[in-house]
């Protein structure tokens, strides 16, 4: 301390300090290989089973080595080109993503499942070309009762919708 006297030592101190202090917690966390599921380990784990290498499993640490550290919470990218296919959101509430009733049709759709499944009211169609603008975004408002399986059933429904509308 007694050698930085002046605003130049004091800062390029500070920012040499600060941007080893950052990367070394970056190759910390890519060094992590977590063996729970969240949506973008969920997403890369069920691309892997049923796209890339077809009923195969990938081991955590195969996910681990394609997972992002800085990703938009809910992105679905395609493994192979990381093009953003679209977005889902869990947990939403219905008030907030639709004015007014339910859809009968809806909630015959998902009568039997713990979940409904919405599209955002910016991607859809404004007029009557029945095509999705831009990428997909999604949203999953879960019933009372749910359980893990069907947050996990949700989550991949809403993957494979974004996949297969944005190829």
């Amino acid at each position: 301390m007694p050698h930085l006297t002046t605003p130049w030592t004091i800062y390029t101190t500070l920012i040499v300090l600060v941007g080893l202090h950052l990367t070394i917690n970056y190759i910390g966390v890519r060094g992590l290989v977590l063996r729970t599921l969240n949506g973008q380990r969920t997403w890369i784990a069920w691309s892997a089973y049923m796209h890339t290498q077809p009923g195969r499993a990938p081991m955590p640490v195969e996910v681990a080595h394609l997972e992002r550290i800085f990703e938009c919470p809910g992105a679905f990218r395609d493994s192979k080109s990381s093009v953003l296919l679209g977005q889902c959101t869990m947990g939403s509430l219905f008030s907030q993503i639709l004015s007014g009733p339910i859809p009968p049709q809806l909630l015959e759709l998902f009568k039997d499942e713990g979940y409904l499944l919405w599209f955002n009211r910016r991607c859809l169609p404004q007029s009557e070309s029945h095509h999705i603008e831009g990428f997909p975004r999604l949203h999953i408002c879960l019933k009372d009762g749910y359980s893990t399986e069907d947050q996990l059933k949700a989550w991949i429904l809403a993957a494979e919708l974004c996949r297969v509308i944005s190829a």
